[in-house]
């Protein structure tokens, strides 16, 4: 087994504090947010809860539980978040291949049409306008 140099030793104590550092910056909003709603209201609005939770309950999940149509909401997000992440996924290995071929027609030109779309993109209000005209409005499809 090889053993650490000073340098070593240092660099990978730098290294993993870094990283204790970043996750706790990207997991602590989640704690909080989750915290702040297992605690009392008052106090949770009154911003006195910070690192742990006060009052405990769960009524606020059992409210949210009882809201008409959460269900399908979720299923809905779930639903697009998966769909979404697959068709991106096959559009772009179908674009990566057909980019990486020489022999494909006209490649360098599609590329940069490609690259330019992305980058130029019309926004969300002309999107928005497009889909409430050819009827898209309110559906999952869009």
């Amino acid at each position: 087994m090889n053993k650490l140099r000073k340098n070593d030793v240092v660099f990978n104590i730098i290294n993993v504090t870094m990283f204790l550092l970043f996750t706790f910056i990207c997991v602590f909003p989640f704690y909080y947010i989750f915290i702040n709603t297992i605690s009392n209201n008052e106090l949770s609005t009154a911003g006195k809860i910070l690192f742990y939770p006060k009052g405990i309950h769960f009524k606020n999940y059992i409210e949210v539980f009882k809201l008409k149509g959460i269900g399908v909401a979720a299923f809905i997000s779930v639903a697009r978040t998966v769909l979404g992440t697959l068709l991106t996924l096959l559009a772009s290995s179908f674009l990566g291949y057909a980019f990486c071929r020489p022999e494909y027609w006209h490649r360098k030109f599609w590329y940069r049409f490609v690259i330019i779309a992305m980058y130029f993109s019309a926004g969300l209000i002309p999107w928005f306008v497009t889909m409430k005209r050819i009827g898209l409005y309110n559906n999952f499809l869009a």
